[in-house]
Order: structure tokens, then sequence, then C-alpha cells
């Protein structure tokens, strides 16, 4: 029951966590800017973020989904 109860909420936020890229305004971001997005994986919220968050970051194709994903972060 408690892996059931695991695998729903890692789900539901799987969902919210794609409702909410589609619907937040991209933040501007230099071309290039890989950098940015490696120093905020591992300086602005290395310590905070979740293997599951890290995981989907990491899978994430655009600048435009990255910067989404980070202003649904905050």
């Amino acid at each position: 029951m408690r892996k059931a109860k695991r695998i729903f909420i890692f789900g539901l936020a799987g969902l919210v966590l794609v409702l909410a890229l589609t619907a937040i305004p991209a933040a501007g971001q230099a071309p290039g800017s890989a950098l940015n997005y490696k120093k905020w994986l591992e300086e602005e919220v290395g310590y905070i973020i979740t293997p599951l968050e890290r995981e989907v970051f990491n899978k994430l194709q655009t600048d435009r989904e990255r910067d989404l994903f980070i202003e649904a972060f905050w």
C-alpha cells in the first residue's frame, strides 16, 4: 500500500510539473547558457532538489523547457 501511495504521489507531482511547464511563460536566457543551467543545478539548488526533479531537469531538451522548469521549481 505504501509503495502504491509513493508511486501515486510521484505521478501526481510529474503531472503538476508538466502542466506548470506548459502554463508559465519562459524567462529570458542568453543563447549558449548551458553553464548557467549547470550552475543553477549544482550551486543554487544542489542541496534542495530531489533526485526525481534532477532527473526530470536533465531530460529536458530545450532552454525554454529548462526555463519553465526553473520557474515552476521556485
